[in-house]
C-alpha cells in the first residue's frame, strides 16, 4: 500500500513538497444532491435539497449517505446551509410552509428551530454562514436585515446594515470577519462578528456568491464578474467567470462552480476547466484537495480529489514547539524519530488539536535539546 511522507527537521530545516499544478480526479457519489456544505476536512458533507425533501448527510467523504429524518423538509438554494469546521454543527434554512432557520449540534441527528422570524414566499429564504467553531453565525434574507449570533444561535441580534437583497455570506475562521453580498447591490464587510457592516470599492452588480479564507485576507466575490483580493479587500483582481465561489483555508486554491467547474491553485491567477457542461454548485475542503459539486436539480454529486502534499510548520515558545499543518482532507499521522541515519518512526503521543483561527492541526511537544525529526504519513 502506498505511503506518503512529509519530513521536517525540527527548528533546523524543512523538507517541503509543492504541487506544481492541481489535476483533480473526479468520481460520482453514490447519492445526494442539492446545496452543499463541507466540514473543513471534507469528511462531513451536508446536501440540502433545493426542492421538497430531507437533508442528506455523509460522514465518509460522500461515499455513503443517510437521510436526516428528524430534519424539516429542504427548500434552500445556494448559501442556505453551513457547517462548523468539524461538521458537528449545521445551520440551515429549511422550508415547511414558511422558511425558518434550524440548527443541529450533533451531525444532523436532531434539529432545533431558531427564533429568527419566518419568511415567505418559497423563493425568499435565509442565506447563512458560521465560524469554524460554530459559535458565530449570520443570517440574512431578501429585503431584510442581517441577524448575527455570538452564542451558537441561542440569541440573535439585528445588525446595523440596511435591509437589502442578501444572497450570500461567508465567515473567517474565528468569525471576526464576515463578508456578505446583495444581488443588484454591493459587497459588505464586517470586522466585529457581524454587528456592523461597511461596503468598499467593489461596484454594485448582480452578485451571487462570496467566500473568505480562514485568516480573512483572501476574499472572493462572484456576480457578473468575479473579483478576488489577497489583502482583505484593499485591492482586487477580476476575471469574466461567474458562479458559486469558494476558496481553501489559506486562500491558495479556488473554485468557481457554474456551467462548468473552474479551479485555480495559484491564488486565482490561472484557471483550469473541469467536468462537462452542467449546472453546478459546490464546496471545497480547507486544504483545497477535495472539491464536491452537485449538478443541477437531482443531477448527482461529483467529488474531485488531488494527491495531497501538506507542509509542516514549527514555532518554539516557552520550552515547547508547536508543530502545525493545514487540516488535510485525508487522515495523516504525525510521527517522530531521534535519528535519521537509522530512523525508528513512532507516532507522536499527543493528539493534534484544531486551531479554529487558521484551520491548522497543532501538536505541542517539549524541546529538551535533543534532535527531533517529524513527518506526516498516511497509508
Amino acid at each position: 500500500m502506498k505511503t506518503k511522507y512529509l519530513d521536517v527537521i525540527l527548528v533546523v530545516a524543512f523538507l517541503t513538497t509543492v504541487a506544481s499544478a492541481f489535476s483533480y480526479t473526479w468520481t460520482q457519489s453514490s447519492s445526494g444532491w442539492g446545496t452543499l456544505s463541507l466540514s473543513a476536512d471534507g469528511r462531513i458533507v451536508c446536501a440540502c435539497p433545493s426542492t421538497a425533501g430531507k437533508i442528506q448527510i455523509s460522514s465518509d467523504w460522500g461515499q455513503t449517505w443517510v437521510i436526516a429524518t428528524n430534519a424539516p423538509p429542504g427548500g434552500s438554494l445556494n448559501g442556505g446551509v453551513a457547517l462548523s469546521a468539524n461538521g458537528s454543527q449545521i445551520v440551515a434554512c429549511l422550508y415547511s410552509n414558511v422558511h425558518l432557520v434550524y440548527l443541529s449540534t450533533n451531525y444532523g441527528a436532531n434539529w432545533d428551530q431558531t427564533d429568527l422570524p419566518a419568511i415567505s414566499p418559497y423563493f425568499s429564504y435565509y442565506r447563512v454562514a458560521c465560524s469554524a467553531d460554530g459559535t458565530k453565525l449570520v443570517a440574512g434574507a431578501p429585503a431584510g436585515p442581517i441577524y448575527f449570533s455570538t452564542n451558537r444561535g441561542i440569541n440573535w441580534t439585528t445588525s446595523s446594515v440596511p435591509h437589502t437583497n442578501w444572497v450570500s455570506f461567508a465567515s473567517s475562521g474565528d468569525g471576526t470577519r464576515f463578508v456578505g453580498a446583495a444581488n443588484g447591490g454591493r459587497v459588505y464587510f464586517s470586522t466585529n462578528f457581524g454587528a456592523d457592516w461597511a461596503t468598499n470599492n467593489l461596484p454594485a452588480q448582480s452578485w451571487t456568491s462570496v467566500c473568505i479564507s480562514a485568516d480573512g485576507q483572501s476574499i472572493g466575490a462572484s456576480g457578473t464578474n468575479t473579483y478576488i483580493s489577497r489583502n482583505a479587500g484593499t485591492t482586487w483582481a477580476t476575471n469574466n467567470f461567474s458562479g458559486q465561489i469558494a476558496c481553501s483555508a489559506d486562500g491558495s486554491t479556488w473554485m468557481i462552480a457554474a456551467s462548468q467547474v473552474y479551479t485555480s491553485n495559484d491564488g486565482g491567477l490561472t484557471w483550469a476547466t473541469n467536468l462537462a457542461s452542467g449546472n453546478y454548485n459546490g464546496a471545497i475542503s480547507a486544504d483545497g484537495c477535495e472539491i464536491m459539486v452537485a449538478n443541477g436539480f437531482g443531477g448527482g454529486i461529483m467529488t474531485g480529489r488531488v494527491v495531497q502534499h501538506p507542509q509542516l510548520a514549527t514555532q518554539t515558545a516557552n520550552g515547547s514547539a508547536a508543530i502545525s499543518w493545514l487540516l488535510p482532507s485525508t487522515n495523516f499521522v504525525l510521527q517522530q524519530t531521534a535519528d535519521l541515519s537509522n530512523p525508528a518512526w513512532t507516532p507522536v503521543a499527543t493528539s493534534p488539536t484544531l486551531n479554529f483561527t487558521n484551520l491548522n492541526q497543532q501538536v505541542f511537544v517539549p524541546t529538551n535539546g535533543s534532535n527531533a525529526f517529524f513527518r506526516l504519513t498516511t497509508k
